[in-house]
C-alpha cells in the first residue's frame, strides 16, 4: 500500500460521533483564544496536561466577549471570528479503531502494538476552498505552504538523512497556521501523542485532523494579520531565555575531530587566517568509548587546559552529550551506577531496564519525565562546565536507538516499546503518550545545569516539542550537501519561527555528502542571516572548513563571516527582543505583507529582524536573480541604492555579501566596516555605524547592547535606545538602561548618489542628546 493510500484510507470499522465542548480564554496579553475539547468526559488514557509540557503555558482565565462564535448544525460545526467564518467541519469528530498499519509515520519496533487505551483515534474533516493556504507545523522538508501535504507529528531520526519526501523529522509541532479569506488562524493541539494533518492531499477540498487517543484538546487563535496571530500564540508558550552574545557568532563543527591536537590546530588556523570564530563543537569523538560525561584520556588528555587556552583567544567550546549511557555496571562509570541506584532510567513493564543500542553499544536511557532524573542529569552535565565547556549539544534524543551495534553496519532504528512506562509515581504515562516530549524534557534537564551559575545557559537540541525554545536552540538535523537543501533551509527555518522556535539553523555545507566549492560559497554567504550559524559535516565526508575549497572560496567565507559580525548589533537587538515577545527573527514575507499575493508561497526571500529583507543566491550557477520588493521604498544595505517597492528588480551577486534590503524609515546598527574583530568578546568598545534609510512613514528602530553574558541586564546594566528618523537624522524617542553602561561611539551613515556617506564619528550623547 502506498503512502498516499495509507493517508487516503477511510476506516471501515464502526465508529461513533463525539461531543464537543468549547470556551474562550485569555493569556497574559488578554487576547481571546477558543479552547475546543473533543470527547471531554471520556476516561482517556493519560498524557500530560499543557502545564506539564516543557515551555508551554496554561490558558484558563475566562474571556468576557463575543470574538468567537461556534454554531452547531445537525452534523457539523462552524467557527467564526468577528463574524467571519474561520473553519467549517464536514461532520462531527469521529472516534474509530486504529492499529499501527494506518498510522503513517509512527515508527515502532517490529512486532510492537499500540498499548491499551491507544487503540482508537479521532478524525475530524473540514471544508477548505481553493484559495486556502496552510503554514506552520515546524520542522519539515516540505514547501512553505503546506497545502497538499499530510504532515505527521512523531519525533523520528532518519539515519540516512532526509529528503523532500521525508516526514516526520526530529521535532513535533502540532501547530497549524491557516488563512481563510481575511482571517489568519492557528490551531495549536495540546496533545503530545501522535497527530497527523491531511491538508488537501487526499481530497483537494478537505482537511483532515487525526489524533491518537479517545479525546483531544486544541486552542484556536485568530487575528486580522499574522503578526497579531503570533502575538496571540505567544500567550501559549514561555519565551526563549536570553542567549549569550557568543552564540550568535560563527560555530565550526565536524564529526571526526579525533584529538585535542587536531582541534587546537583548527582554532589556530582560524586565527592565522583572520577568520572570525566564536565556538568550536566537539562531536562524539571526544568521549571515552562514547560514554557521555567523559573525555578520552588518550586523545583529549587535558580538556580543561585546552578549553582555557581557547577562551584566551575568545573561542568557546560546545560538547555533544547523548541520552544513551553505556550499560556496563560495575566498571566505575559513575553516571550509570548512580542512575541505576536512583531509578533514573526507563524500565519495561516487567521492571527490567530498557536496553537499546546507541553509540556506546548497549545503553540505558534516562526517564526525563521524572524530576529526580532531570536533577541527576544536570548534576552530571556540570562535569562539562567544570572543565570549561560553555554550551551543551544534545543529540539522538528522539530518542534514536539502533537494532544492533552501529559499527556492524546496516543498523536500523529500533524505537522504545510504545508501552514503556514513564513519568512520576503519581503521574504514570507510557511512550505512546510521551515519545514526542523526550527531547524537550532532556532540554529542560540540561538547561538546569546552569541553575547555580552566573553564565546564561546555552543548549542545542535536535528533538523537541512546541515550547522547547524555552530551554534550547535547534538545528534541522542531518541535511545533505545538495543545492536543494540550501534552498530548503529558508522555508524550514522561517517555519520554525511560526511555532515559537526562532533560534534555529541548518548545517552549513550539508552534514552528509561531499560539498562542492560553489555550494559551500553560496551556503556560507546565505548562512549570515541564520539565527544559528554553524558549519558541520559527517565523518567520511569532505572536510568543510572555510579554507578547504581553495583561496577564492576562503575569501568568500572570510567576507561572509566578517559581515555576520558587522551585523551582530542588529541581530543581537532582535534576539533580545525575542525574550520580550517580538516577531520571529527569520520569517516568511507573508508575515509582514499578508495582503500581497506574491508572498503567500514565496520561499527564497525572508524577513530578517524587524527591518531587513534577505534575497540570497540559492541556485547553482546563478549570478543574478529576481527580487520581489514589497510596497514602499527599500535600500540596498551594501550599496545604499534606493529602490521603489511594489515590483521586482534584478540584482547581481556580490561574493560573500548576502543581498539585504532595509525598509525606508529604519535605522540599522552595524559595526564599522573597518573592524577587525575575530570574536564577539572584541565587539565591546567597537564603534558602530547607524545606517539610516529615510522614508515618509515614522518607524521605530531599537538599538540595544549589554554585557553579552550573565544576568546584569535584568538589573539595568544595558543600553536600549528607541530611535525614529527626522529626515536623515536619528532622534532618540526612548532611552533606557544604566547611564554608566558603555555606549559605543557612532557614525551616522546616509545614502548618497554614489553609495553610503559615512558621517563624523561622535559620542552616543552627541548623536542623541
Amino acid at each position: 500500500m502506498s503512502e498516499f493510500e495509507l493517508i487516503a484510507q477511510t476506516p471501515s470499522e464502526p465508529g461513533r460521533n463525539l461531543q464537543v465542548a468549547h470556551r474562550t480564554v485569555v493569556g497574559d496579553a488578554d487576547i481571546p483564544v477558543l479552547l475546543v475539547s473533543v470527547n471531554p468526559t471520556q476516561n482517556a488514557p493519560a498524557w500530560p496536561a499543557v502545564e506539564d509540557i516543557p515551555g508551554m503555558k496554561l490558558l484558563s482565565k475566562p474571556f468576557e466577549g463575543e470574538r468567537f462564535e461556534v454554531e452547531r448544525q445537525e452534523d457539523s460545526l462552524q467557527i467564526s471570528w468577528d463574524g467571519q467564518r474561520v473553519l467549517e467541519s464536514c461532520h462531527q469528530p469521529f472516534l474509530f479503531p486504529v492499529d499501527l498499519s494506518v498510522l503513517h509515520g509512527l515508527k515502532a519496533r517490529p512486532g510492537d502494538t499500540l498499548p491499551p487505551g491507544f487503540e482508537e483515534a479521532i478524525r475530524w474533516d473540514w471544508q477548505i476552498d481553493d484559495a486556502q493556504n496552510f503554514y506552520g507545523l515546524g520542522e519539515r522538508s516540505m514547501p512553505l505552504d503546506r497545502r497538499g501535504t499530510a504532515p505527521v507529528n512523531w519525533t523520528t531520526d532518519e539515519p540516512s538523512g532526509h529528503f523532500r519526501s521525508t516526514d516526520p523529522l526530529y521535532q513535533a509541532h502540532p501547530l497549524l497556521w491557516g488563512r481563510t479569506q481575511g482571517v489568519w488562524w492557528a490551531a495549536l493541539f495540546l496533545h503530545t501523542p501522535y497527530t497527523r494533518f491531511d491538508l488537501g492531499q487526499n481530497r483537494h477540498d478537505r482537511m483532515r485532523w487525526l489524533s491518537l487517543g479517545s479525546s483531544v484538546e486544541f486552542q484556536l487563535h485568530a487575528a486580522s494579520t499574522p503578526a497579531e496571530l503570533h502575538a496571540s500564540l505567544r500567550q501559549s508558550w514561555e519565551p526563549p531565555m536570553a542567549a549569550p552574545l557568543w552564540s550568535f557568532g560563527f560555530h565550526q563543527s565536524r564529526w571526526g575531530y579525533r584529538t585535542g591536537h587536531e582541534v587546537e590546530e583548527l582554532v589556530d588556523s582560524f586565527r592565522d587566517k583572520k577568520i572570525p570564530l566564536d565556538v568550536v563543537h566537539l562531536d562524539i569523538d571526544h568521549m571515552e568509548n562514547y560514554r557521555s560525561f567523559t573525555f578520552s584520556e588518550e586523545r583529549f588528555p587535558d580538556p580543561k587546559g585546552m578549553f582555557a587556552r581557547f577562551a584566551e583567544q575568545g573561542v568557546r567550546t560546545v560538547t555533544i552529550v547523548d541520552p544513551g549511557l553505556r550499560f556496563d555496571p560495575g566498571n566505575n562509570y559513575q553516571p550509570l551506577d548512580e542512575g541505576l541506584a536512583g531509578n533514573h532510567f526507563l524500565k519495561s513493564r516487567t521492571g527490567a531496564p530498557v536496553v537499546g543500542y546507541c553509540w556506546p553499544d548497549e545503553s540505558l536511557f534516562p526517564d526525563f519525565s521524572r524530576q529526580t532524573a532531570r536533577a541527576w542529569w544536570a548534576r552530571h552535565a556540570a562535569f562539562y562546565l567544570e572543565n570549561g565547556v560553555s554550551g551543551l549539544w544534545i543529540d539522538m534524543n528522539e530518542p534514536a536507538i539502533f537494532d544492533k551495534p552501529f559499527w556492524t553496519g546496516g543498523s536500523k532504528q529500533h524505537p522504545l516499546p510504545l508501552d514503556t512506562p514513564c513519568g512520576e509515581d503519581d503521574k504514570r504515562y507510557n511512550q505512546a503518550a510521551l515519545h514526542n516530549l523526550y527531547g524537550s524534557q532532556m532540554a529542560e534537564a540540561t538547561s538546569q545545569t546552569w541553575s547555580q551559575r552566573a553564565e546564561r545557559p546555552w543548549v542545542l537540541t535536535r528533538s523537541g516539542f512546541t515550547g522547547v525554545a524555552r530551554y534550547a536552540w535547534s538545528w534541522m538535523g542531518d541535511n545533505t550537501s545538495w543545492w536543494e537543501h540550501l534552498e530548503m533551509s529558508l522555508p524550514q527555518l522561517s517555519s520554525m519561527g511560526l511555532v515559537g522556535s526562532p533560534f534555529v539553523g541548518v548545517d552549513i555545507g550539508g552534514f552528509l555528502g561531499h560539498c562542492t566549492p560553489e555550494l559551500y560559497s553560496a551556503w556560507i554567504e546565505t548562512s549570515v542571516i541564520y539565527p544559528f550559524m554553524r558549519a558541520h559535516s559527517a565523518l567520511g565526508t569532505r572536510i568543510q572548513h572555510p579554507w578547504s575549497f581553495g583561496p577564492e572560496v576562503e575569501e568568500v567565507a572570510r567576507t561572509a563571516i566578517r559581515f555576520r559580525y558587522r551585523l551582530l548589533p542588529y541581530l543581537y537587538a532582535t534576539a533580545m527582543a525575542q525574550t520580550e515577545g517580538a516577531v520571529p527573527i527569520l520569517r516568511p514575507l507573508f508575515f509582514d505583507y499578508p495582503d500581497d499575493p506574491r508572498f503567500l508561497t514565496l520561499e527564497d526571500q525572508v524577513m530578517v529582524g524587524p527591518h531587513l529583507m534577505a534575497a540570497p543566491f540559492l541556485v547553482r550557477g546563478r549570478e543574478e536573480r529576481l527580487v520581489q520588493l514589497p510596497e514602499g521604498v527599500w535600500y540596498d544595505l551594501h550599496s545604499g541604492e534606493r529602490h521603489q517597492g511594489g515590483g521586482s528588480i534584478t540584482i547581481q551577486r556580490r561574493l560573500g555579501l548576502v543581498p539585504l534590503f532595509a525598509k525606508a524609515g529604519a535605522v540599522i546598527p552595524m559595526l564599522k566596516a573597518d573592524h577587525q574583530v575575530v570574536n564577539t568578546d572584541q565587539m565591546h568598545g567597537q564603534a558602530w555605524c547607524l545606517y539610516v534609510c529615510p522614508g515618509q512613514d515614522e518607524m521605530e528602530s531599537t538599538l540595544y547592547w549589554d554585557e553579552g553574558n550573565g544576568w546584569e541586564f535584568t538589573t539595568g546594566r544595558f543600553l536600549r535606545t528607541v530611535v525614529t528618523l527626522s529626515g536623515e537624522s536619528p532622534t532618540a524617542k526612548v532611552s533606557q538602561g544604566n547611564p554608566d553602561f558603555h555606549r559605543p561611539r557612532v557614525s551616522v551613515v546616509t545614502p548618497g548618489e554614489t553609495g553610503w556617506n559615512v558621517g563624523t564619528e561622535g559620542s552616543w550623547k552627541d548623536t542623541f542628546g
